[in-house]
């Protein structure tokens, strides 16, 4: 891009896909984490750009939360589902079977512990 008549590359999260123009990556699930790209890269599964605002990188989804890949926020986990640091999906919490007892019930990020009777 030119400034001042010297050519110099967008600054991440930006990108130029004619070498003319700046453009930001601001669509859903994009971020940029290098200078001088000619594309956005897209999350990847279980992760997301760092903030709505910051797209220079990705963070994995904290527990509790997941994403497929290409998606600004982690999902949360609903009512008896958690899932683990950087999920790509949630998992159904698990009963205790006859004769034993829950130790520690489930939770948006461990599943149920249980004990023998």
């Amino acid at each position: 891009i030119m400034k001042d008549r010297q050519c110099s590359p967008c600054t991440a999260p930006s990108y130029s896909d004619d070498g003319l123009t700046c453009k930001q990556c601001d669509g859903d699930g994009q971020y940029n984490d290098i200078d001088g790209a000619s594309s956005c890269k897209s999350a990847p599964a279980g992760h997301k750009p760092i903030s709505e605002t910051d797209r220079t990188g990705i963070v994995a989804c904290p527990g509790g939360t997941s994403s497929i890949g290409g998606e600004t926020n982690c999902i949360s986990c609903g009512e008896g589902k958690y899932s683990e640091e950087g999920a790509v999906g949630c998992s159904t919490c698990a009963t205790c079977a006859a004769g034993r007892y829950v130790t520690n019930a489930c939770s948006p990020t461990s599943d149920t512990v249980c004990g023998d009777c």
